[in-house]
C-alpha cells in the first residue's frame, strides 16, 4: 500500500517533463496507482491497534471482515499495562502482562528486569529496607546472574538505600515520571515486537515517506501539489514549493 501511495510522487522525480504538475494531473496519477481497498483497511486497522483504540479496532475489523495481525484484546491490555507502570504499580502491570501471554516476559528478559528494578526502587522509596534487600536478592539478582551486564543497573537501584530521601538523591531519577514513561514505552514496544508489529503505525510510516519524497522533489525545483498534514484532507492540498 505504501508503494502505491507514493508511486505517483516518485514518478515525478523520474520524468523530466514533470518539473511542474497541475492538481488535475497529480490526482490522475494517484488514481492510476494500484491501491486495493483491502490495503487501505489493513492500514487503518493497524493504526487503530498500534495507537490503542481497542473498541474502534474491533468494530472496524468486524465491519471490514479483517483478520487482525494482533489479538485485539491485547490493545486494551497494553493501555492498562501502561497506566499501571505510570502509576508505579509494577506488580499489577506484570500480572496483566502474564495474563496477556505468559511468554512475553520470557521473550524479553531485559524488559522484565527493568520492571523488577523499578519495583525495587519503589520499595526502597517507601522506606521498606529489609523487604527491598530480600526482594533484590530473591527476585532481581537472578537476572544479573543470567546477564552480568545488568549489574550496574541493580547497583544503581540499591544506591537509593544510602539516602533518607531516595527521590531527591543522585539516583532519584529512577523514581521520576520520566523514568516510568520510558519504561512504559519499553514494555509497550516489547508487546508489539512479540506480535511482530512495528511500534510506529504503517500509516505514520506512509506519511513520513510522502513528506520525504515531497522534500526531494521540491529540492529538485519541481512544482507539485503539497499535502497539508495538519488537516489530512483533500481540501488541504497546497500548491508550489514553500
Amino acid at each position: 500500500a505504501q508503494v502505491c501511495i507514493v508511486s505517483a510522487m516518485e514518478s515525478a522525480d523520474e520524468d523530466e517533463g514533470w518539473a511542474s504538475v497541475s492538481r488535475e494531473e497529480w490526482l490522475r496519477k494517484l488514481d492510476s496507482a494500484d491501491l486495493f481497498e483491502s490495503d487501505i483497511h489493513n492500514v487503518v486497522l493497524n493504526y487503530l491497534a498500534v495507537q490503542g483504540f481497542q473498541g474502534a479496532a474491533e468494530a472496524f475489523a468486524a465491519e471490514a471482515q479483517l483478520q487482525p495481525e494482533v489479538p485485539l484484546d491485547s490493545v486494551g491490555r497494553r493501555a492498562a499495562i501502561r497506566q499501571r507502570v505510570l502509576a508505579g504499580d509494577v506488580q499489577e502491570a506484570i500480572s496483566i502482562l502474564q495474563a496477556l501471554d505468559g511468554t512475553i516476559l520470557l521473550s524479553f528478559p531485559e524488559v522484565h528486569f527493568r520492571l523488577r528494578q523499578q519495583q525495587l526502587c519503589k520499595i526502597i522509596a517507601d522506606g521498606e529496607v529489609e523487604r527491598a534487600i530480600e526482594f533484590a536478592r530473591q527476585v532481581v539478582l537472578p537476572f544479573v546472574d543470567e546477564n552480568p551486564t545488568m549489574l550496574p543497573q541493580l547497583e544503581h537501584a540499591m544506591g537509593l538505600l544510602a539516602f533518607r530521601e531516595a527521590s531527591s538523591s543522585v539516583f532519584g531519577e529512577t523514581l521520576s515520571v520520566a523514568a516510568r514513561e520510558e519504561l512504559a514505552d519499553e514494555v509497550d514496544e516489547a508487546i508489539l515486537r512479540f506480535y511482530d508489529v512495528q511500534k510506529e503505525a504503517t500509516l505514520e510510516n506512509i506519511l513520513k515517506h510522502v513528506k520525504h519524497v515531497e522534500a526531494v522533489l521540491v529540492e529538485k525545483a519541481c512544482t507539485i501539489p503539497r499535502l497539508d498534514f495538519s488537516t489530512a484532507s483533500q481540501a488541504g492540498i497546497a500548491f508550489g514549493s514553500e
